[in-house]
């Protein structure tokens, strides 16, 4: 389709920088979009104006600053939009200017406040060349009104042109709008999104860029340009592009390769600052905690604050003792080895134990177990005797004694000593002694049972005993002819007779006992 800009109140090239252009064919089907402004030029920051299409699509959109005050009016200029698919496709247009902020400041999310906001929503009437004037008036700055409004005189209106093919002149002017209550929120998409497909903005004489250009700031220039983006419809460069050099693929800005004095990092080219490590192939940040961080012949560097030192390329307090209490050395070796979960403090230079874990105590600048190898709890750190446990309450070294059979071992009876030098009475412990024996009677011993010798019962002679039953020598007091056990009396003098038969004296003979016997024997006859 053709395009027919208008002849007067042209919009300058700065305004359309962000548009793509394409060739049209034949027809005048076009909406011209004159702005005008109640608001002094020098009261204004910025007018923006953007279409989007049906489903909510935003298109085209440009950003001016030009603004003429005619004794008439104050008139920002003319944008001429053509349809680039069905020519009755419906649009929506909104015009935006800057008061109490920059135009680029005003959106939805502030509600527009400080800024006027002006819709309008029509399609193209095909083969018709519509005039669609737009005020900007200072009675409508922060009514936003909703997606299907616009506030005309402080109010919000509908923004529909009901019959954009009768626009001419004032035809469609605000004075058309129906009165429609505002605070309704549309989303892009919801009601009130239909019809064509998306649309292309033209100036008056505007400018026809190529297929593979874009016009930014009044030029046509390369879409694949990393000085104006590799996004089409962004003038914008590509970030960093001060930092490195870029390329554009598929649209979308790739770094080659970074300037001098310049490194890539992710995909961003940084410098060679502490902030970004001092090595060149590094991205690492400096440590900078403590102190300040520097690059020194391509290496990070730090010089420490007051109460710091250096150590393995960090600030450390020079009262950690992790690193030893030295204002200057780094090595922990200059500390003790305080055992597990035990606390160390520099008191001045000086690395001390600060305090141990439940269960221990400091011997020597070392947390040990309150145990008998150490004391127990008590203050001292000598280990217990042998036979010791730790009992009581603070624990103290006691001793255990043994059990009385212990003590008692190899003992019959008597007084013994225990492992914890405590007197036992072993009579008590082990069985009575037997018979007529006592505990260290005799010759046995204290821990012995022996019998005592007191007296014996020996008679007039032979063999007798004692008191404790063992065999004595009984003294010989027999006068002959008594003998001892003679008579058949053990242990006594007594006189054995002859047996007088058979001595062959035929009479009474001396049975050597002082007494007479009868031998009947040598008498003659018989027996």
């Amino acid at each position: 389709m053709a395009v027919r800009p208008l002849a007067k109140h042209l919009l300058p090239a700065a305004l359309l920088s962000t548009f793509a252009w394409v060739m049209a064919c034949d027809g005048p089907t076009s909406i011209a979009v004159v702005t005008r402004a109640t608001v002094p030029c020098q009261s204004l920051r910025g007018v923006s104006i953007m279409v989007t299409a049906a489903g909510g699509l935003e298109g085209p959109s440009t950003t001016t600053d030009r603004c003429e005050a005619t004794p008439s009016d104050v008139s920002i200029g003319t944008l001429v939009v053509v349809p680039t698919g069905a020519t009755d496709a419906k649009i929506t247009i909104r015009v935006v200017a800057g008061v109490d902020r920059p135009v680029a400041e005003c959106s939805a999310a502030t509600s527009f406040a400080g800024c006027i906001v002006a819709r309008r929503t029509l399609r193209f009437a095909p083969g018709k060349e519509i005039e669609l004037p737009i005020d900007l008036r200072a009675e409508c700055k922060d009514h936003g009104c909703d997606g299907l409004s616009t506030c005309v005189r402080g109010e919000c209106r509908s923004a529909k042109v009901e019959d954009p093919s009768q626009c001419l002149g004032a035809a469609c002017d605000e004075s058309t709008l129906d009165a429609r209550p505002g605070g309704i929120t549309v989303s892009p998409g919801g009601p009130g999104s239909d019809g064509g497909g998306s649309v292309v903005v033209l100036p008056d004489g505007g400018l026809l860029c190529g297929q593979s250009e874009k016009l930014c700031n009044g030029a046509c220039v390369s879409a694949a340009e990393p000085a104006y983006g590799c996004n089409r419809s962004s003038c914008s460069p590509c970030a960093g592009i001060d930092f490195g050099n870029y390329a554009c693929a598929a649209g979308v800005c790739a770094l080659l390769t970074c300037k001098p004095g310049f490194k890539k990092c992710g995909e961003a080219c940084v410098p060679t600052d502490p902030a970004h490590g001092c090595d060149a192939a590094a991205c690492t940040p400096c440590e900078s905690g403590n102190g300040t961080p520097s690059c020194s012949a391509g290496a990070c560097a730090i010089a420490c604050n007051n109460g710091y030192k250096p150590c393995g390329g960090k600030c450390v307090s020079v009262t950690d003792p992790t690193y030893g209490c030295s204002p200057a050395g780094c090595a922990s070796s200059a500390c003790p080895s305080p055992g597990p979960g035990a606390t160390l403090i520099c008191n001045g230079t000086t690395c001390e134990v600060g305090a141990c874990p439940a269960g221990t105590k400091n011997c020597n600048q070392k947390c040990v177990p309150t145990d008998v190898n150490n004391g127990c709890e008590a203050a001292s750190c000598s280990a217990c005797g042998a036979s010791n446990a730790c009992l009581g309450t603070p624990k103290v070294c006691t001793c255990v004694p043994e059990s009385g059979d212990v003590t008692c071992a190899g003992k019959a009876c008597g007084p013994a000593t225990n492992n914890c030098g405590q007197s036992v009475n072993c009579t008590l412990i082990k069985p009575a002694c037997p018979g007529k024996t006592t505990c260290g009677g005799g010759a046995a011993g204290p821990n012995a049972c022996g019998c005592t010798v007191t007296s014996n019962n020996c008679g007039a002679c032979g063999a007798g005993t004692d008191n404790c039953d063992n065999a004595v020598a009984c003294p010989n007091t027999c006068v002959a002819p008594n003998t001892c056990n003679g008579a058949g009396n053990p242990n006594a003098c007594g006189c054995t007779p002859i047996n007088c038969y058979g001595q062959g004296t035929c009479g009474y003979v001396d049975d050597g006992c002082g007494g007479l016997c009868y031998d009947g024997t040598g008498c003659g006859g018989s027996d």
